[in-house]
């Protein structure tokens, strides 16, 4: 028997690997080890660094201490004291006689603790059986780390932020009594200060300010509920909903992992092939997968799985550029397919209607694929020029194939995952011809998972990110009302005034939101950036023959350059979810030079833009 039939025996037989789906156990192949020791031989000393548990798959092992012997058979955990928040070994492990020993080290323990609660459970009873001194240590609790969005100030929560709030709050409205603002207006734009104080200040989470600024808006009646309300009864709003769903689906099935060993599978042995890998399912995934959150955390898992595969180091330039290939691969198109990002539905919302409209699926497509193609040629001169590598690589095909037969068939979900995702993709893209909103394609592939029982109710209530969907229904019920209540007129008027004919020339008026959006970024999370810079940007836009699609465009890609990590917490949580396993500093020394390429993508585009009327 070998080393791999071992591991995958023992991962198929015990039980506390019975719960996880195929596709988790698979992962778990990779991530152990089989160690032979002779009679006699000591595994680890007493009071040893506990990095990793044991267990012992044949012969028998002795646990020793001063006071206490054990043996422990064949089919039994051992010294899995890290998992339990020990720091080390309880006692000596000695081999009684020759042994197969399966390693488990302590991210193997974590994941599968997270991935079966029950197991930390089962650890500490089977501590408790082989040392009575575990009985006076308590597990430290596992915690599951969330990110939120990062700003250069840090006063969440601060008393000094929450009353200088109180008191700029009246001072604000006594400043914007002026004749050509109404009196609903100017309570209107006190609610809005205080939601742009907020999001500053960090006080409470991104989409409270929103909720208040609209709730307060109906409170005092200021607009119709409908006006304010318009964000929640949008195809926007469904749609979001909708293919949050189906890329919940498509996540649980478990397809994009069968579909990385696969392609691992017929590969090259190459390093730059597998890099291409990992590129194109991150990229594939952004027309489908709207949160660029769960693409992020997918490609992170992928490229941990990449990296144990190959056996890379983090000091490794390969294992750098796996992480490069991965976060680039997932975030690089966000903003030049619809889908392939939350912001640009919110962004969608804030556009005069005839441009809602213009600007579905295909005509978003249409608009920003030539600045996707510099994007892509960028990336690759950049790739090449700090990663390229000829250079052949190892990797154990038997492990390939042991991880395939541990996933088994397709599935009855994976099927429904591809089916989903065939319907999604001939539904958009033959609009023009049945002229079915996206929304209620993308609604339609949602109800026929929903009635095929792929989609439960507990996926529906914790598996979509509602949180941000209702920023971005809040988000569009604030820029209505703002319309509604004709500031941006006002809004626009007065920009005008005050930026003259300086900016009437495309190219020096793009410069112009570059660089504000690049200023406001230091201080402000991109979501209430994009918000508040297109608030501003978009009512001016037709004042110097800009179209608003095309401000919103450029906010947006802007906003996704960041030079240090507070700036993107999508880095933050790739970095935390990909374990830190590169080197830090070549990967953002690579991502200034992304924002180089985004910055000369969007100059290089102005030609086209031109041809197709939107300057």
């Amino acid at each position: 028997m070998t080393d791999n039939d071992i591991i995958v025996s023992f991962i198929a037989t015990n039980p506390v690997f019975k719960i996880l789906a195929p596709t988790d156990k698979s992962r778990f192949i990779s991530k152990l080890s089989v160690k032979k020791y002779s009679a006699g031989a000591i595994i680890h000393n007493n009071l040893d660094q506990s990095s990793s548990g044991f267990f012992v798959a044949s012969g028998s092992v002795e646990l020793k201490t001063t006071n206490f012997e054990k043996k422990i058979s064949v089919g039994h955990f051992f010294s899995c004291e890290s998992v339990l928040g020990l720091p080390n070994h309880a006692a000596k492990a000695v081999c009684i006689d020759e042994c197969s020993i399966i390693s488990l080290p302590d991210a193997a323990l974590s994941a599968l603790v997270n991935l079966n609660p029950d197991a930390l459970s089962y650890f500490s009873a089977n501590a408790f059986e082989n040392f009575g001194i575990a009985k006076k240590q308590s597990a430290s609790a596992t915690k599951i780390k969330t990110f939120t969005e990062s700003s250069m100030f840090d006063f969440e929560g601060s008393i000094w932020s929450w009353l200088a709030l109180l008191i700029c709050t009246p001072v604000l409205y006594a400043y914007m009594q002026i004749p050509e603002i109404s009196n609903d207006a100017r309570i209107f734009l006190t609610f809005l200060a205080v939601c742009v104080f907020m999001w500053v200040f960090r006080l409470v989470p991104y989409y409270i300010p929103a909720l208040f600024t609209i709730l307060g808006t109906l409170a005092v009646d200021i607009a119709p509920v409908k006006v304010v309300l318009s964000g929640f009864s949008s195809e926007s709003f469904i749609m979001i909903m909708a293919l949050s769903a189906v890329s919940l689906v498509v996540i649980k099935s478990g397809i994009l992992y069968r579909a990385l060993i696969k392609l691992l599978s017929v590969s090259k042995c190459s390093y730059n092939f597998y890099n291409f890998i990992l590129f194109f399912i991150g990229s594939i995934l952004t027309l489908f997968i709207p949160s660029i959150v769960t693409r992020c955390q997918i490609m992170a898992q992928l490229t941990n799985e990449a990296r144990d595969l190959l056996n890379t180091k983090k000091t490794d330039s390969f294992s750098t550029s796996l992480a490069v290939t991965g976060f680039f691969g997932a975030s690089l198109f966000s903003t030049i397919f619809f889908t392939g990002s939350l912001m640009n539905f919110l962004v969608q919302n804030i556009l005069p209607t005839q441009e809602q409209t213009q600007f579905q699926s295909l005509g978003w497509i249409k608009a920003s694929i030539m600045m996707g193609v510099f994007f892509l040629a960028g990336y690759l001169m950049a790739f090449y020029a700090v990663f390229f590598n000829t250079e052949k690589c190892e990797l154990k095909q038997e492990t390939l194939v042991s991880k395939l037969n541990v996933i088994g068939k397709t599935s009855i979900i994976e099927w429904c995952a591809i089916s989903a995702v065939a319907f999604l993709s001939i539904g958009f893209f033959t609009y023009f011809q049945h002229q079915i909103h996206p929304a209620w394609v993308a609604t339609i592939t949602m109800l026929a998972l929903v009635g095929v029982g792929v989609f439960s109710k507990k996926d529906f209530q914790t598996g979509i990110d509602w949180s941000f969907i209702i920023f971005i229904a809040t988000c569009s019920g604030i820029g209505a009302t703002l319309n509604y209540l004709g500031l941006n007129d006002i809004i626009a008027k007065n920009l005008v005034n005050l930026l003259g004919t300086n900016f009437k020339d495309p190219f020096y008026f793009i410069s112009l939101m570059i660089i504000s959006t690049l200023l406001v970024r230091i201080f402000l999370p991109i979501t209430p950036s994009v918000v508040i810079l297109c608030t501003i940007f978009i009512p001016i836009s037709i004042f110097y023959d800009i179209s608003p699609w095309l401000v919103s465009i450029v906010i947006l890609v802007t906003a996704d350059m960041w030079f240090l990590p507070y700036q993107n917490f999508l880095y933050v949580m790739f970095e935390e979810f990909s374990k830190n396993n590169y080197n830090q500093k070549k990967f953002i020394l690579f991502n200034i030079i992304m924002n180089i390429v985004r910055v000369g993508g969007i100059y290089l585009s102005m030609p086209y833009w031109s041809k197709l009327g939107l300057m």
